[in-house]
């Protein structure tokens, strides 16, 4: 056998058995991760296989070689290096970026995760062994489990525990929207990444059809960036000045942007949405405050509804319940604005209520609010 045929021998050889390592690290994983983040990476084996042999054969022997000459000639070296990793890292990045780069289910129950294990091992048995495909069987109730949703015409409203902020989740029975993103905590750790980025993907929620950000105070509007970067956002409403960067990278993303604006409206399976704050001027009055641009949105399914005001201020509470038409304003829940104060003036709100059991909760101290159908079942955390 010539040289040269044994070298290309070895050579697909080595390729293979790559190949077919990378094929049982892959499957080998997927319960666990579906476990652990409810998600599993589809494009790992295409980043992996890229990655591994240009670190391994180009990158690594360069830095190595740039570590060992000197200058300058070691400067030419580790560049050309630092460029390769530079490439690389947008590819990956490119990678994982589409749609398509991850499954997401809802976090599987132990009976699933053990079914998906005996199906691994099935899948990754010896050759000759029975229809061994026939594993991948186990893997169906891990991968196509979808995120539970209330009936049409009811709602599941879920208050994050963010600390000094809000944010809060509306369930409709085909639709997901949110209400503000958290505080920023740091400069590198915010509600978003914290709280609700993780318990999206443990319910096993990949996108939300809308986000509304009431207003650009950080205990509000501050974990947008690390939301829009991890969740697939449909639209994004807010009062939000132009140039913010959460309104430019949702523009980036071609994706529609609007500013909440009173007499806005939409129904969801039977869930209706209405925006009462703030008007049209305001969002060109420079002497406004932040606060006094709250979006302030009703959500009401059957006999039940919702009063969310973000920081709205008292002069602007004033103006919605003067211009608004008797029971336009009410709600058996209002998650209170501005630091969480059930002043008078809110009561006022909560006032025009229809049932017995409304109440008034400082957003600090709310941890989940569910309606099912008729019954309303708040509950309260201490933060």
């Amino acid at each position: 056998m010539p040289p040269q045929a044994g070298r290309w021998r070895r050579l697909r050889g080595a390729v293979a058995l790559g190949a077919r390592t990378q094929y049982v690290v892959t499957v080998g994983l997927v319960p666990l991760t579906m476990l652990l983040f409810s998600q599993v990476s589809l494009v790992s084996p295409v980043a992996n296989a890229l990655a591994i042999p240009i670190i391994s054969l180009v990158v690594t022997p360069l830095s190595l070689a740039g570590s060992l000459l000197p200058a300058p000639l070691s400067d030419g070296v580790l560049l050309l290096a630092h460029a390769i990793v530079q490439m690389l890292a947008q590819v990956l990045e490119w990678l994982g970026a589409r749609r398509f780069a991850v499954w997401t289910a809802p976090a599987p129950p132990m009976w699933s995760f053990c079914w998906a294990l005996f199906g691994t091992a099935w899948l990754l048995a010896p050759r000759g062994w029975p229809h061994r495909w026939a594993g991948m069987l186990g893997w169906l109730p891990l991968l196509t489990a979808l995120p539970s949703s209330p009936p049409p015409g009811q709602m599941w409203i879920t208050a994050f525990d963010v600390g000094q902020g809000m944010a809060v989740l509306v369930e409709t029975h085909g639709h997901r929207l949110l209400y503000d993103t958290g505080p920023a905590y740091s400069l590198d750790s915010d509600g978003a990444s914290r709280v609700i980025v993780p318990y999206l993907r443990a319910r096993g929620i990949a996108e939300l059809d809308g986000v509304i950000i009431s207003h650009s105070d950080l205990d509000h509007a501050g974990g947008a960036m690390s939301l829009l970067e991890n969740v697939q956002v449909g639209w994004l409403a807010s009062s939000l000045f132009d140039g913010h960067p959460a309104v430019e990278f949702q523009r980036e993303s071609h994706r529609p942007y609007l500013h909440c604006t009173a007499g806005q409206s939409w129904t969801w399976e039977g869930v209706h949405f209405a925006m009462l704050h703030p008007l049209p001027a305001s969002h060109t009055d420079i002497a406004l405050k932040p606060n006094a641009r709250s979006c302030t949105v009703k959500i009401t399914a059957g006999k039940h509804a919702i009063l969310l005001a973000g920081d709205i201020e008292a002069a602007q509470e004033a103006q919605l319940l003067a211009r608004s038409a008797e029971g336009e304003l009410a709600a058996d829940v209002l998650l209170a604005p501005h630091q969480g104060l059930c002043h008078p003036l809110k009561d006022r709100l909560l006032g025009e209520a229809r049932m017995a059991g409304h109440a008034c909760f400082a957003r600090t101290t709310v941890s989940r609010v569910v309606f099912f159908g008729m019954t309303s079942t708040p509950t309260r955390q201490s933060s």
